[in-house]
């Protein structure tokens, strides 16, 4: 299985057509918006935060893994700050 396209993603929607597009430009899904289709940015939103996800769940295993003594509410902080930011992210498109 390949590696997915690196991350930051983002979505964008120009009234016309709508994506996830990586950070070096390349279109991951996305299609021409036309009269009657419903766009769902929530879940768009959702998608576009996957890799903040992917990566925060392995800074968390990461953490996990260190010995008992160096599991810190300081080492875990930046991962919580990680975790606030990727569903800040992944909520973008329900207000």
């Amino acid at each position: 299985m390949s590696k997915h396209t690196p991350g930051p993603w983002t979505y964008e929607n120009d009234g016309f057509f709508a994506c996830i597009r990586a950070a070096d430009g390349t279109v991951i899904c996305g299609g021409i918006l036309d009269e009657g289709y419903i766009h769902d940015g929530p879940n768009a939103c959702l998608i576009a935060a996957a890799p903040d996800f992917s990566t925060m769940a392995h800074n968390l295993e990461k953490w996990w893994r260190l010995p008992k003594a160096e599991r810190t509410i300081e080492a875990i902080e930046p991962v919580v700050r990680e975790a606030l930011a990727a569903i800040a992210k992944a909520e973008e498109g329900q207000g």
